[in-house]
């Protein structure tokens, strides 16, 4: 398998995990896994389209910053909305890691229906 299909199907089971996690009602857990199917999915299409990580590790502002200046806004690969997806889940997955409040309903749900999108434009474009 290749490597950028490796990170797609981590997001695949990241995503199945967030789904999982909001249907018995573990809904910080599903904010989590809900943005890591996304950074996932991002990390997949980013080496897709030949662009390599900085160092040693894929970073989170690394991802964010290269999925929405080289395929959002340079080569147009992926629509413009997507562009506040992942800054929008990170968000919400700091809230859900490190904030003594839990998620809601509303913004656990919110944040589900954003990676099933995502994701769902991913692999429109690295399985066609």
């Amino acid at each position: 398998m290749s490597l950028e299909l490796e990170w797609l199907a981590k997001a695949k089971e990241n995503l199945t995990a967030a789904e999982l996690c909001l249907q018995h009602g573990l809904r910080n857990a599903s904010v989590n896994r809900a943005y890591y199917a996304m950074f996932h999915a991002a990390i997949a299409a980013l080496i897709h389209h030949g662009i390599s990580k900085s160092g040693e590790m894929w970073k989170h502002e690394f991802v964010q910053a290269e999925f929405s200046r080289a395929l959002i806004q340079r080569r147009k690969v992926f629509p413009s909305h997507l562009k506040g997806y992942l800054p929008e889940a990170i968000e919400q997955r700091q809230v859900a890691d490190y904030d003594a409040k839990p998620i809601s309903e509303r913004i656990a749900r919110r944040v589900l229906q954003l990676a099933q999108e995502f994701l769902s434009q991913i692999k429109e474009v690295l399985q066609p």
